[in-house]
């Protein structure tokens, strides 16, 4: 069987969408050789604590759209959505995150306010056609703190 995301054909996936095929490491670790689902295609975006994310649909939408449905997966909870874009309106869900989210047009992005570290994780955009076809856009969202400046730590702290 492929894998879902058609670029790891070695890769096999199981029912619940875990990669089937595990190399034992030692006690009781072991590494997967196939990206989580959702992941393989993903754009990697990294953001410093405190600032603004913005994550850009790159292509138009296509004519047939009927919504976008903006979700997150976060360590290990399911996959939560955090608003919904149809041509008329936007229907944010319920939720802090969503409290921070905000839509926009030109350019067609998805912007979270003021992000701290909880908010790294899985991001989608799944393009809803007319004909109830999906497309997904993934985002692998990474939150840093701040960086300190290696002078100033050793100024503050004599060797």
């Amino acid at each position: 069987d492929p894998s879902p995301l058609g670029t790891t054909p070695w890769c096999r996936w199981n029912s619940d969408g875990s990669p089937s095929q595990t190399v034992p490491l030692h006690g009781d670790t072991a590494l997967t050789l196939c990206p989580p689902p959702g992941t393989g295609e993903c754009r990697n975006r990294t953001v410093l604590t405190g600032s603004d994310l913005h994550l850009l649909l790159e292509e138009q939408l296509p004519p047939d759209w009927s919504a976008v449905d903006w979700k997150v997966t976060l360590e290990a909870q399911p996959r939560q959505r955090i608003l919904t874009v149809r041509k008329d309106r936007v229907d944010p869900a319920n939720s802090t995150l969503s409290q921070r989210a905000t839509f926009h047009w030109e350019p067609l992005s998805l912007q979270i306010r003021a992000v701290t570290q909880a908010d790294s994780g899985i991001y989608y955009a799944e393009i809803v056609k007319s004909t109830g076809s999906v497309l997904n856009k993934c985002f692998h969202v990474s939150v840093w703190g701040e960086c300190l400046d290696p002078l100033s730590i050793l100024l503050s702290h004599p060797l």
